[in-house]
């Protein structure tokens, strides 16, 4: 567009005297209008450089006001009187309401015909509309170009940041950053716009408006601006993918970078889709060998070349995990997925699964099976002894917070090698979560050694009068629930009184005297190894027989 003060600058307004409202050279001319009648409010539409000789200006100075008021509510850009034989000078009124409203008033010298003004303010308005659309047409044709040619969202990143000259960053829907481009804006402008000083855009996790802002650009269609950025929403049909953020800096950007964003956000979110689709087929890929390594029933010479092209080393031992999302009920057992929830839910929990895999640098054998999510990982590229239980409670952690997934529990198997091995560290796997009590958490096998020995015992009986004999008479006493609490508490806690208490709400002095009851009705110490045994061996058969006395589902 073309303001007050490009227009200025014009060959035939040169000569043309600023008398009033300097402050809005910068409002923008649609177009000149030639107006000399009373009634010269009503033929002003917004946006016109207005040229009249004062004929039909009110004489009247509260009408002349009220008319200056008039027209610089209907958005007009500037007034340009030619001071002639109907009007002598501007009148003092008219520079004064127009300097407090900060509308130009322009002086025209002798001799200027309003017939050049418009024809020389028009050519202008015209090249500069073939210009912008000539832009438009450049910026069309490389966003274009980048949708096919990018090979990754860096590339589409870098396209926006170079027609905006912006820094430009791309978030996923949780607001965690995909991509980043710098617009070479400096640490300035960053610092002017709110940002730090790399200039790259803040997760929107850190806003205190973040469910506001969220919501706000999902119901927008196109680009919104925000503490000194613009951002646009990803979006596939109803699903927000993402978020594309520009640093907008001192300059506001202008309609046709707004533009440039809006594309740019499309783009993205076709390049996601295709990520997806290439997934989904790499996906189908490594599920069918990865079934075929937990089922240990393929031919090795038929499955270790497809599963070599996947990352499986033959040479390294594997743990199987398994991520159980949990039903309505709260139960990890398996159950068919049916509703389009269920399956976005899986797909969520997938993907987060996915990506810590790439983080950690590990190759991503999964696959489905039902609700559950089953991972073969290689001990041997894990850093650290405990490699495999911090990675373990790093997915659960995720997974936990991500809105949608929980609750969910997580069961890992022991480590062997071989392609035999990874059968069995998924029997493991499934095992612990047969023997699990509860969700949101995370079993290891080789910590359920003892509730697996119990379990092979088919002698319910014995189990059940073991129990009775040691904890026959806590269970009979009238405090009888609150003593079998703190026991089991002590037991998972490793018999810490105060990680007990905290876990069952108490002070310390009730957990004391609560375990002074239960060391006079056992007439044992809790000190002593061999109860400390004793207790945890009954937790594990009290589980066991609860189990077997639970309807099968």
């Amino acid at each position: 567009m073309l303001t007050v003060r490009q227009a200025l600058e014009l060959d035939v307004l040169r000569d043309v005297k600023v008398v009033a409202g300097g402050a809005g050279l910068d409002l923008q001319i649609r177009w000149c209008h030639i107006i000399d009648n009373p009634e010269i409010v009503q033929w002003i539409q917004g946006g016109e450089l207005l040229l009249t000789t004062g004929y039909g200006w009110p004489e009247v100075e509260q009408t002349s006001r009220r008319t200056i008021r008039a027209l610089n509510a209907k958005r007009l850009a500037a007034i340009l009187f030619d001071p002639g034989p109907f009007l002598g000078e501007i009148p003092a009124n008219v520079v004064d309401e127009a300097a407090r409203l900060s509308l130009p008033v322009l002086v025209a010298p002798r001799k200027l015909r309003f017939a050049d003004v418009t024809e020389a303010v028009g050519r202008e308005l015209i090249r500069r509309q073939y210009e912008m659309i000539e832009r438009a047409d450049r910026y069309h044709r490389q966003i274009t170009a980048a949708a096919v040619e990018a090979r990754d969202l860096n590339d589409i990143a870098r396209t926006v940041s170079r027609l905006t000259r912006r820094s430009v960053t791309i978030e996923d829907a949780d607001c965690r950053p995909l991509a980043h481009a710098d617009g070479g804006q400096g640490p300035a402008a960053a610092q002017a716009a709110g940002g730090p000083a790399s200039g790259s855009v803040p997760a929107l996790r850190s806003c205190r408006a973040a469910e506001t802002v969220r919501e706000r650009l999902r119901s927008t269609d196109g680009a919104m601006r925000l503490a000194g950025r613009a951002a646009c929403a990803i979006r596939a049909g109803s699903e927000l993918l993402g978020y594309l953020w520009i640093l907008e800096g001192a300059a506001p950007l202008g309609d046709l970078e707004l533009r440039v964003a809006e594309h740019g956000s499309m783009v993205a979110a076709l390049h996601i889709l295709r990520q997806r689709s290439q997934a989904a087929v790499e996906a189908r890929i490594g599920h069918t060998v990865v079934d075929a390594l937990i089922r240990g029933d393929v031919p090795e010479e038929d499955l270790i070349e497809r599963a070599r092209l996947l990352g499986y080393d033959p040479g390294d031992r594997y743990a199987v995990m398994i991520v159980s999302l949990a039903d309505r009920a709260g139960r990890s057992r398996k159950w068919p997925l049916s509703t389009r929830e269920e399956y976005y839910r899986r797909e969520r929990a997938s993907q987060i699964v996915r990506r810590l895999l790439g983080q950690e640098r590990l190759p991503v054998l999964s696959t489905y099976s039902l609700n559950r999510i089953v991972c073969l990982l290689p001990v041997g590229r894990m850093t650290g002894s405990d490699g495999l239980r911090r990675f373990a409670r790093l997915v659960h952690e995720h997974l936990h917070g991500a809105g949608g997934v929980a609750p969910l529990l997580i069961a890992v198997g022991s480590a062997h090698a071989g392609l035999s091995g990874v059968a069995k560290a998924y029997w493991e796997a499934d095992r612990a979560i047969g023997m699990a009590k509860g969700t949101d958490r995370v079993l290891f096998f080789e910590d359920l050694t003892l509730a697996h020995l119990l379990a092979q015992i088919s002698d319910s009986a014995s189990l059940q009068a073991a129990y009775v004999r040691t904890l026959g008479e806590v269970l009979a006493g009238p405090d009888g629930r609150a003593v079998r609490e703190t026991l089991w508490a002590l037991v998972d806690s490793g018999f810490n009184r105060e990680a007990a208490a905290a876990a069952l709400g108490i002070h310390r002095n009730t957990i004391r005297a609560r375990i002074q009851r239960a060391q006079a009705l056992l007439g044992r110490s809790l000190d002593e190894p061999a109860i400390r045994r004793d207790l945890a061996v009954m937790k594990e058969i009290e589980h066991l027989l609860d189990t077997a006395a639970r309807p099968a589902t």
